[in-house]
């Protein structure tokens, strides 16, 4: 297998496996998947379309990040976004349409503390800013039914109507909830919900460890755990496919 195929594949199913870790997940593995040399020795990371027709590549150019939308047999490949930001985590709507996606627009090397999510529909060429918040915010995804996007925030989730742009808080523990993965078909959240060690040394950075999965739903409501264990992080983890 060409190395840059093997890379991408790697890409692509690593957010995967971190995600949907203690879900039973069916996927295939597609194995002819395939870039230009420019763009493919480049990629951050990617994500299939729902028709597994397209990929969302985050793209690195310089000092910027760039989103690029592949056809799945490496034939064809269009630069969505351009200039001055760093572009990444994308993620299609359920009918393909758009994707939704963390972008720092500007210079600096700290701008992707501060990301906004954007919407970029595929056959339109300006990214749509949804969100102005004080902190970074990270992961969105896209209910079944396309009406809000769920995203991370200051350490929380977050929704966001599509319709009035109007941004709920869903959770609010004392922990660091991260990784929404919404369930098909319906509007239920998983997600990660860490506990935070960095009082244990002050020359620590960010130390979330013993994770634990929960779900919820859209407006927060319940949220209860799904399953008893902890995991240190989330390198322990196995998927179920």
């Amino acid at each position: 297998m060409d190395i840059r195929i093997l890379r991408l594949l790697i890409i692509v199913i690593a957010p995967l496996v971190a995600s949907c870790a203690v879900v039973n997940v069916p996927f295939a593995v597609v194995d002819h998947v395939t870039a230009p040399r420019a763009i493919s020795e480049n990629i951050l990371e990617a994500t299939f379309s729902p028709s597994g027709e397209y990929i969302v590549a985050t793209v690195k150019q310089g000092l910027y990040q760039h989103l690029y939308l592949i056809s799945s047999d490496g034939k064809t490949h269009r630069q969505l976004t351009t200039g001055k930001r760093y572009d990444f985590y994308p993620s299609f709507s359920p009918d393909g349409d758009y994707v939704v996606f963390s972008s720092a627009v500007g210079e600096g090397r700290n701008k992707r503390k501060f990301a906004d999510i954007y919407l970029l529909r595929i056959d339109e060429q300006e990214p749509e800013r949804l969100t102005s918040t004080p902190f970074g915010d990270y992961r969105p995804k896209v209910n079944h039914s396309g009406t809000h996007v769920v995203f991370e925030g200051d350490n929380h989730l977050h929704s966001l109507s599509l319709n009035d742009k109007n941004v709920t808080q869903i959770t609010s523990s004392e922990g660091r909830e991260t990784y929404p993965l919404l369930l098909k078909g319906s509007d239920e959240i998983l997600f990660w919900r860490a506990r935070w060690y960095g009082h244990n040394s002050p020359i620590a950075r960010e130390l979330w460890h013993y994770y634990r999965l929960y779900r919820t739903t859209l407006d927060g409501k319940e949220i209860q755990p799904v399953m008893p264990e902890e995991y240190y992080n989330l390198d322990q983890v196995v998927v179920n496919s």
